[in-house]
């Protein structure tokens, strides 16, 4: 029996183990039995039977603007092949474009303070009307939040990355952002099946797609032992430039940010220390005319 995309998408659960030199240790072209006896050789034990495969594709496929992409397609984004364990396939939904230009990934504490946000309003927000970079944040509260919404006011094209699947989105007051995501030409990621819900481990499995999707990581606030440094660690061995903004010493919300900056990550004071950084980190881009006063 012939491997269609959509076998890899009902196996991708059982798959994630799979580490990315096993992957490439296969032949071109595979079939099922192949990768049954594979798995059994390998983890010593069964795959489990595929569904009908035609209603499969159905539950899967049934808005025509959502998209399956694997780790086999032309549009799957090179930087995921950082990953000791890249998804082998993810749903997009929006600009698949997006997945190839230069961007910015934000990420930080969900209990904003207020003069991060303070901060943004004036530093984040002219670099954003200035530059437009592609803005790639996780959807959650917080600073996601805040990334995210202050794109779409300066017209940044903007990728969410989902630890749930698109028709369970988490948090559920998260719809309407997404909505106007969409709206305004940007992108939504999930690498789980339509109707599944949140599990806390998904949150780390997210956060290795914000850290690997950009060149440039900044973390805005962070506690000590929080997402946020997951995703810092991640970014880090694939050598992505990790920058963060420093905070008042005495309060730990700002604890692992300033142990970052401490451990080496980039300084950022102002707009200019973030500029400077996104173009040090995408050379490529082409430098607009800046606005800010």
């Amino acid at each position: 029996m012939k491997f269609s995309k959509f076998h890899l998408v009902y196996y991708s659960f059982y798959l994630r183990s799979l580490r990315l030199d096993e992957i490439e240790s296969f032949p071109e072209e595979i079939d099922l039995e192949f990768l049954q006896e594979y798995w059994l050789l390998s983890r010593k034990r069964e795959l489990p039977a595929l569904p009908d495969l035609e209603s499969f594709k159905e539950s899967l496929l049934g808005s025509s603007d959502r998209h399956l992409i694997t780790i086999f397609d032309e549009n799957y984004p090179k930087s995921f092949l950082d990953l000791e364990r890249p998804p082998l396939v993810f749903f997009a939904k929006g600009n698949l474009d997006l997945l190839h230009k230069d961007s910015i990934s934000i990420v930080g504490s969900r209990k904003l303070r207020d003069s991060v946000e303070e901060w943004a309003e004036l530093h984040l927000f002219n670099f954003f009307q200035n530059y437009k970079p592609v803005v790639v944040s996780g959807a959650a509260f917080g600073v996601d939040k805040l990334a995210h919404k202050m794109a779409l006011r300066c017209a940044c094209s903007t990728i969410a990355i989902l630890p749930c699947g698109f028709e369970n989105l988490y948090p559920k007051s998260f719809s309407k952002i997404a909505e106007q995501i969409l709206d305004s030409g940007g992108l939504l990621i999930s690498e789980y099946l339509p109707h599944e819900e949140i599990r806390k481990h998904y949150f780390h499995e997210r956060n290795r797609l914000i850290a690997a999707l950009s060149k440039l990581l900044f973390v805005m606030q962070a506690q000590r032992r929080s997402g946020s440094l997951v995703t810092a660690n991640i970014a880090r061995l694939m050598n992505r430039e990790i920058v963060s903004l420093p905070g008042d010493p005495m309060d730990c919300h700002f604890w692992g940010s300033n142990d970052l900056i401490a451990d080496g990550a980039g300084f950022v004071r102002d707009r200019d220390d973030l500029v400077n950084f996104y173009f040090l980190c995408n050379p490529g881009t082409k430098k607009q005319t800046d606005l800010f006063l």
